[in-house]
């Protein structure tokens, strides 16, 4: 099909601007957007049945994008209050992520870049490759990891059944039209709907930067998975609750050679992966060269625990155990230093 062709003609007929694909080969887009909403948002009050990931939360996190390369940056301002629940500008964001080589005004936000803010600001690692199904997708939310998924975004948009356009003209908005079409956006997939009786009436709930009704928008399954086609099944989440965190991990300080309870700055790193560092007792996010971090408690000079509220949450014996306000060991002291503990018990064990 002419897709030249097939927008002219809807054009005229409906006088409406509609998404015109680019073929951009990063997260950007440039497209224009329909006149008349082709997707329904996300009711809390009244689900489309099984509801999996937190997307009524979620919808307070969502930004608009303030540039039409800027998607990316956007999609990862909304994870950014999600896990640090701080509001930083995306003007802010964007100028961070020039000063570092992962964002560039021409081309937007790359995929090798994508994620790499999200663990500059907050020291959760960020995973990503192609290949992402919708079951994949649900496993995720299920963690309550951060999810992103690349699509073509006049795919996304399209009109969906319920939509007067969707409900007038089916055949117009058909995703099989669009094959070949190249993925030149990303949005934050935060939830899904699933009724087990009806897989027609299932939708993949997405904070979409690119439109002010982009906030907690539902999507068709079958659109959606037509939409992330182009980008090869591209997706990247969060390891925020990886498993293998909390069995056999490795964890480290970096940047000093003490593990005394001194003024040094030290990252802290838990199987390789950066997590947060520590100045003298206080526990952060991030890594202690980077101006977005999260105060996340200390380690008081009565050996207590404190959370970022001042509140007792354990504390440290002498042996570097760490207990739970009950006594109940949660990290023994045989292999890491007491600061180190402390650091996984604040960062990870409670988040």
């Amino acid at each position: 099909m002419n897709n030249d062709n097939f927008w002219d003609n809807l054009i005229n007929a409906l006088n409406a601007d509609l998404p015109v694909d680019q073929n951009s080969p990063t997260f950007t887009n440039h497209e224009n957007q329909p006149s008349l909403n082709p997707h329904h948002q996300f009711d809390p009050a009244h689900p489309h049945g099984i509801v999996i990931g937190n997307p009524t939360e979620k919808i307070n996190n969502w930004h608009h994008q303030t540039s039409d390369d800027s998607c990316g940056i956007a999609a990862q301002q909304n994870a950014i209050k999600d896990i640090t629940n701080q509001s930083f500008s995306q003007e802010q964001l964007i100028n961070y992520a020039q000063d570092h080589n992962l964002y560039d005004q021409n081309i937007g936000t790359t995929a090798e870049n994508f994620g790499k803010l999200i663990t500059e600001i907050t020291g959760i690692p960020v995973t990503h490759h192609h290949g992402a199904t919708i079951e994949e997708i649900t496993h995720k939310l299920s963690q309550g990891e951060e999810v992103f998924v690349g699509v073509n975004s006049t795919i996304e948009w399209l009109p969906d059944h319920n939509s007067i356009l969707g409900q007038n003209a089916p055949d117009l908005f058909d995703p099989s039209h669009y094959q070949g079409t190249e993925a030149n956006h990303i949005v934050q997939v935060v939830g899904l709907e699933i009724d087990p009786l009806n897989p027609d009436n299932s939708y993949v709930i997405v904070n979409d930067s690119l439109s002010p009704d982009g906030k907690a928008m539902e999507i068709p399954i079958h659109q959606f998975e037509a939409a992330m086609k182009p980008s090869d099944g591209y997706i990247a989440t969060t390891e925020i609750h990886d498993s293998s965190k909390h069995q056999d991990h490795e964890m480290t300080f970096r940047g000093c050679d003490s593990y005394g309870f001194d003024d040094d700055r030290k990252n802290f790193y838990v199987n390789g992966n950066l997590r947060g560092h520590c100045e003298g007792r206080k526990i952060y996010t991030g890594n202690f060269y980077s101006q977005f971090n999260t105060y996340k408690g200390r380690l008081g000079t009565d050996m207590n625990i404190y959370d970022s509220h001042d509140v007792k949450v354990g504390y440290l014996d002498s042996c570097g155990n760490v207990h739970r306000n009950d006594g109940t060991i949660v990290l023994s002291g045989e292999n890491h230093s007491g600061l180190e503990n402390v650091s996984y018990y604040l960062l990870d064990l409670l988040g």
